[in-house]
């Protein structure tokens, strides 16, 4: 490797550096804390005490394992709810049977999933290198990606979208053994991701997208199988959404927030603001279809046109993006939801091209914590350009393959 090289790459390994000394030393006086230092300074709803979410997942997982019903079980998460996941969830968390106390279980839940999200920034940028961009210095682009809004959000709240990112990390990895066992292992991995969050279901038919048939059957059969396991919990899993929907759906109580972003209810209260309430009267789910069907179909189209061998690198970043667009047609989503787009960015970002670039500047509001006072609809608008920059990464990809260029 020649000086010049060095010296280039110098630079952007200094920041990283700082980058991740500076987030190391964020979370350190945190944890010792318990409450986030970054309060103040974050636009972010980030609480007076860390780990909030974990409560649930803590409590109700050592509940089941003693034969008692998680669903019944009320604990402060700030305030008194009952479990609000799927039964799928609560079998990941049972290591918590292991666990003393819940103060141990946010370090030990903190530590795994600052793990997982090192696994995907190292996946990631594998892929990256696959395809032929430009190189990225890994503590950079770790430090960038710990420091997005979605994945800061995602650690204040000790939430698991983490876990659907490891299902996705295994289900590509499986991919690529091109067999029997690796479909096998792929589908139900893509199944309990589907069962952890429900919005991972949009990775099934994309799926058949990327010319994976036998995979995408293999996590349909998955995904019933383990639905059936437990249907009493699966029951009580959907009372319990049916309940929660008037605390905290928008399209019902009227508040749109800016670290969330489901599309029908951002969409029919932006025009009932105006003064317009004719999409009141429709579904917000189908908005939401309307609404997002393009961004599918963009980022779809020209993977259709590949060949299906020449398909096995974008799954990654496909599937990240595909998962993406699924959240913004649920009724109740939050921003952590969306740790999946800068993961999709570095995957396929080309640092010359000036749309991409142009649309991700535009969304750099959003993609950052620090504290900017924008109006939560215009902040929605961001998301949307973030998500539109990952689709043209996408599709420049997909150009570049189909050409037989490097680039």
């Amino acid at each position: 490797m020649n000086m010049r090289v060095l010296v280039g790459r110098f630079p952007a390994r200094v920041v990283g550096l700082l980058l991740l000394l500076a987030w190391l030393a964020l979370w350190t006086c945190s944890l010792w804390r318990g409450v986030s230092c970054a309060r103040g300074w974050s636009w972010l709803p980030l609480w007076d005490k860390l780990a909030i979410d974990l409560p649930g997942n803590y409590l109700c997982s050592r509940a089941w394992l003693a034969g008692e019903n998680p669903y019944q079980l009320e604990f402060a998460s700030p305030i008194p709810a009952t479990y609000g996941y799927t039964p799928q969830t609560l079998w990941q968390f049972a290591w918590c049977a292991l666990v003393p106390s819940l103060g141990a279980a946010e370090l030990v839940w903190f530590g795994i999933s600052t793990a997982i999200f090192c696994l995907g920034v190292w996946q990631c940028l594998k892929v990256r290198r696959e395809l032929d961009l430009g190189r990225l210095d890994p503590a950079l682009a770790l430090g960038l990606v710990l420091f997005s809004s979605p994945v800061f959000l995602e650690l204040e709240r000790s939430n698991c979208n983490v876990l659907v990112l490891l299902h996705l990390l295994i289900a590509v990895t499986a991919l690529r053994w091109r067999s029997l066992p690796g479909d096998l292992l792929a589908g139900a991995a893509i199944a309990f991701a589907s069962w952890t969050k429900v919005y991972p279901f949009m990775a099934i038919p994309a799926l058949l997208v990327l010319g994976r048939r036998r995979a995408m059957i293999s996590a349909a059969v998955f995904a019933v199988v383990i639905a059936l396991a437990d249907l009493p919990g699966m029951a009580e899993f959907w009372a319990h959404r049916k309940d929660v929907a008037s605390i905290h759906h928008p399209g019902v109580r009227g508040v749109y927030m800016a670290y969330a972003h489901p599309i029908g209810a951002w969409w029919t209260l932006m025009w009932k603001r105006a003064g317009v309430d004719f999409f009141g009267k429709l579904p917000e789910a189908v908005i939401a279809v309307v609404l997002m069907l393009p961004f599918l179909a963009l980022a779809s189209s020209p993977i259709l046109n590949l060949p299906a061998h020449r398909r096995a690198n974008l799954v990654l970043p496909y599937l990240f993006v595909a998962i993406s667009i699924g959240t913004f047609i649920l009724p109740i989503s939050y921003d952590y939801n969306l740790l999946f787009l800068p993961l999709a960015l570095l995957c396929v970002t080309n640092l010359r091209s000036r749309r991409a670039l142009a649309l991700l500047v535009i969304g750099l509001p959003w993609l950052q914590p620090l504290i900017i006072p924008i109006n939560p609809f215009i902040m929605t608008v961001f998301k949307l350009c973030v998500l539109s920059s990952a689709i043209i990464g996408l599709r420049q990809r997909c150009a570049a393959i189909n050409a037989g260029a490097p680039s």
